[in-house]
């Protein structure tokens, strides 16, 4: 089709007058060039208003709630319908993530150390201080179950195998991990800083499903947000992967490094899509490593190595794309599967283990320090939003679908929104700006082009295409 238009095109030329085509002595001013500057033009604003910071979506607080007592965990349904607030203060609240009202508060009479939601976000799981796991209805706050005699066994063995002349401290124990499971299920590990006991309980009921002790020293572990595998980090320096189902050990790596000793493990966390698995620990010489390994085998894929100790925790993104460790004073973004460094964000010194948390489709890190939040892109390390509470902050947590962005001291919790709901149909910032530079090229080009053919005419030059 093109050659035979490049032929018409050709004939009427040949067709001109030879005394019109001869008087074509002074070259005309070209259009190629002009339209390949105009498009370029368009692409490098673009380009410029998405680095610039041009594209950074409208945040705003949404509300806040005070919760008068010390705020300890956070959580959100997988849905992202409801914020549920442990306290200190012996009660869990649920609030609705859109207006901050409270739906439901149910009293639990300790504090709560670890919450989590069933897969359909109908049933709400809480670990209080006093070794007691109960699942209390979202939409009600009404308690379905309650496992407490069953930790108190464990702990009760616990201290009997102290007593019996093991020369390992009685340091109480209590429940450091729930998820539930894609069934009715949820998983609960019971931990005392040294013995390691993992559960499968019945959520109806709170009765035991299945149990497996821990037959090796543990100095922290892990279970993956399905409730299919657990970690453990032990003293002989390996880390020992189970099948919680079975019990089964289905790998192991070893931490050792051939030429620094480990001086401390600092923490283990599985990706959110249980993919990968990442511990870090504390080398001589005021080295750090990060060893990522595959969740479901534990084999070893990568090692970071860093100029200083990593102690703060690690925090992948929820596709487990990327992966983030705070390294000094600057969280370094890595992508989990081949190690290249995707971007840096200075966040400053942290006070103790500051929080951090990926947006669902890794654009965005929140980080926390002293009393600020801030919320960076990872492309840019650009700080596009910051809110400031009246004491230190104590952690940030995503949505699941990235809408909202909870941030919390001891008092108060604060729902940030990120993309509000007056804004135009763009989805963010970044498209309308993409938009309007692409119309900006096109004004440009028609322009451009009206130029070109006045300073023809001054020529006394007919415009014809090159050929």
């Amino acid at each position: 089709m093109f050659t035979a238009l490049l032929s018409i095109v050709r004939k009427f030329h040949a067709r001109r007058p030879a005394r019109q085509r001869l008087r074509r002595k002074v070259p005309a001013v070209p259009y190629l060039p002009l339209v390949l500057a105009a498009t370029g033009a368009a692409m490098l604003g673009a380009r410029a208003a998405d680095a610039g910071g041009m594209n950074a979506p409208a945040w705003r607080t949404s509300f806040s709630v005070s919760h008068g007592d010390a705020v300890g965990r956070i959580a959100f349904s997988r849905d992202g319908r409801y914020l549920a607030v442990g306290s200190g203060g012996k009660d869990i609240r649920v609030i609705e993530t859109t207006t901050g009202r409270e739906v439901a508060r149910t009293r639990i009479g300790a504090a709560a150390n670890r919450i989590a939601f069933s897969t359909d976000g109908r049933y709400c799981a809480v670990a209080g201080g006093d070794a007691t796991v109960r699942v209390i209805e979202t939409a009600t706050g009404k308690e379905i179950s309650k496992a407490k005699e069953l930790f108190a066994a464990i702990a009760w063995d616990e201290r009997s195998q102290v007593g019996k002349g093991s020369n390992r401290p009685d340091n109480g124990g209590t429940v450091t991990d729930v998820v539930f499971t894609s069934g009715r299920n949820y998983v609960a590990r019971w931990f005392d800083g040294q013995a390691s006991t993992t559960l499968v309980i019945d959520a109806a009921t709170g009765k035991q499903v299945s149990r497996k002790k821990d037959h090796w020293a543990v100095s922290m572990g892990c279970v993956t947000s399905d409730g299919r595998y657990q970690a453990n980090a032990c003293e002989d320096s390996t880390v020992r992967l189970f099948e919680v189902a079975s019990g089964k050990e289905v790998g192991m790596a070893s931490l050792e490094n051939e030429t620094e000793s480990i001086i401390y493990r600092g923490s283990l966390v599985f990706s959110p899509d249980a993919r990968y698995l990442a511990v870090s620990v504390g080398l001589s010489r005021s080295l750090g490593e990060v060893l990522l390994l595959e969740a479901a085998t534990a084999k070893e894929f990568r090692r970071l190595r860093f100029e200083h100790h990593i102690t703060d925790p690690v925090g992948f993104s929820r596709d487990g794309r990327y992966l983030a460790v705070k390294d000094d004073k600057i969280v370094q973004i890595f992508e989990t599967a081949t190690g290249r460094k995707a971007g840096s964000v200075e966040v400053g010194e942290i006070a103790g283990r500051g929080p951090l948390a990926f947006g669902p489709d890794g654009r965005y890190l929140a980080a926390a320090r002293n009393k600020i939040a801030r919320v960076f892109e990872v492309a840019t390390g650009r700080e596009i939003f910051k809110t400031e509470f009246n004491r230190d902050v104590k952690s940030v947590e995503f949505s699941p679908d990235g809408r909202y962005l909870a941030a919390n001291d001891d008092t108060t919790v604060r729902m940030l929104d990120v993309m509000p709901e007056e804004k135009s149909d763009f989805r963010t910032a970044s498209d309308f700006r993409t938009a309007a530079w692409t119309i900006a090229g096109i004004v440009t080009l028609v322009l451009g082009v009206f130029v070109v053919r006045q300073l023809n005419k001054r020529r006394n030059i007919r415009f014809t295409s090159a050929i």
